[in-house]
């Protein structure tokens, strides 16, 4: 049984692998993300990395994540944000982020990416181990909850 105060974050950089591998490459960029929330947060997260699309279906099976992270290169940004999407489908309280070099640096195309991928709550640029960090403690602070609000007062209240 799941420990409801301990958040599952899954990991991925997922890579095609119905003829043969596409990317056989260890997913290091995700690993250090992962080893840096660890690091912080300690027993309060678990986290899973994925390389492979069969291995990520069987997951969401069993144990749906808190938080879904993936890595987005130009040579898998379509099987990745298939699964984002995927995993916003079935679980829609799922905090959705991406991260990685295939973002442009343009902030008039990278609204219009977020416009096109309703399904992404945040998206990282740059090196991904402090503000992964920041995100997830300020998603702990609010009460693990997508749903925010303001109260009377103008102060941040979670439903």
């Amino acid at each position: 049984m799941k420990n409801k105060n301990v958040l599952t974050l899954y990991f991925a950089d997922l890579t095609h692998d119905q003829i043969l591998i596409a990317n056989a490459m260890f997913p290091l960029g995700i690993g250090y993300v992962a080893s840096a929330l660890k690091a912080i947060f300690k027993d309060e997260i678990e986290v899973d990395l994925f390389k492979y699309p069969s291995n990520l279906d069987a997951a969401l099976k069993n144990n749906p994540p808190d938080i879904y992270l993936f890595s987005n290169y130009m040579w898998n940004q379509n099987i990745n944000l298939f699964y984002a999407k995927k995993v916003k489908e079935l679980f829609p309280g799922t905090l959705i982020i991406s991260g990685g070099p295939n973002m442009s640096s343009d902030v008039y195309e990278r609204k219009k990416f977020l416009e096109d991928h309703p399904y992404l709550d945040l998206f990282i640029l740059g090196e991904g181990e402090v503000p992964a960090c920041s995100i997830i403690r300020e998603y702990i602070d609010l009460g693990k909850s997508l749903e925010v609000s303001l109260n009377p007062e103008g102060e941040i209240e979670t439903e």
